[in-house]
């Protein structure tokens, strides 16, 4: 009996030491588990820009793409060479065929804002010929000089310009222009002398061609025209008159070819008959190197021109 006691009293303390031990293993394992933590669920915030917005905004912004043509102006000037002197009339670099495209935006149906790019490759200018006799010492005699000049530049401007509408009706729309109009440019000079001696049939022709690069100038171009409704608040068809005053000025230039009979001799002339620098003025006391630049002083020359084109313009 006593021994019956005693078993049952040591199953009984073993029983609840492995309880208890299993009681904190469960505790730990528990404790070990990753605990899920609720979550708020976040408000999504309302977007800042208004999708209406933009869509009214893309229906005022439009694109156009026009081809023209410019006919330059200018005063008289003159030009004198090797003792001749040469009217010249109506020089103006401002003659060419433009190619545009800008974009725009209208702030109202009287009121817009547009930003044109254009580039104008210019026609080049035919001078008439001067002709002119003079003697030449190393030649002992006389020799008739026929010059002929040509001019051209290709000029890449951009135009910003306010654009005023003046009344609508349901198919055209009249509008007037007005901006600044920034130019950057090179300019193309080209020389032909014929010497022909008076005992003598054969002649000698010579040719120098000029580039000045780096031209830049400030301006104020106008547009006069209209619009004509192709598609209904999408495509229209314009045309318009144009004014540009614009002059350009440039950092240097060079002779980039010299031929005699067709034969060249550029190598055979010095760096500072080749090459020149414009400055505003020239001191005093400057002497040309051969081996130099030669200095100039600057000129601005004319881009004034009247013209005209026709293009679309799209709607976004």
């Amino acid at each position: 009996m006593k021994l019956n006691v005693f078993f049952s009293t040591v199953f009984l303390l073993l029983f609840t030491l492995i309880s208890q031990a299993q009681i904190k293993r469960d505790r730990v394992e528990y404790d070990d588990e990753p605990k899920q933590v609720p979550t708020e669920k976040k408000q999504e915030k309302p977007s800042d820009v208004n999708p209406e917005l933009i869509k009214d905004i893309a229906k005022k912004v439009y694109f156009n793409l026009s081809l023209g043509g410019n006919f330059g102006f200018a005063g008289s000037s003159n030009y004198s060479n090797m003792g001749g002197n040469l009217q010249v009339e109506s020089i103006s670099y401002g003659n060419g065929i433009v190619l545009q495209t800008g974009l725009g935006y209208n702030f109202s149906n009287s009121v817009g804002l547009e930003i044109n790019l254009d580039y104008q490759l210019g026609i080049p200018i035919s001078v008439i010929p001067s002709k002119f006799t003079y003697y030449d010492s190393s030649l002992a005699q006389n020799l008739t000089v026929k010059t002929e000049l040509g001019y051209s530049a290709n000029i890449l401007k951009i135009n910003p310009q306010l654009v005023f509408s003046m009344g609508n009706t349901s198919r055209f729309t009249p509008y007037f222009k007005i901006g600044p109009v920034f130019g950057f440019s090179t300019r193309y000079e080209s020389n032909k002398h014929i010497f022909t001696p008076l005992n003598y049939n054969d002649s000698i022709v010579q040719e120098f061609k000029y580039e000045d690069v780096s031209g830049f100038g400030v301006g104020l171009t106008s547009n006069i025209g209209g619009k004509f409704t192709l598609v209904e608040n999408a495509v229209f068809l314009f045309a318009d008159f144009n004014y540009i005053a614009l002059n350009q000025s440039y950092e240097k230039g060079s002779m980039v070819s010299a031929t005699q009979d067709g034969i060249s001799f550029l190598n055979r002339i010095s760096v500072g008959d080749r090459e020149y620098v414009y400055t505003k003025s020239i001191a005093a006391n400057y002497s040309p190197s051969p081996y130099m630049a030669s200095q100039k002083i600057m000129e601005y020359f004319n881009f004034n021109s009247f013209g005209l084109k026709f293009g679309f313009i799209f709607m976004l």
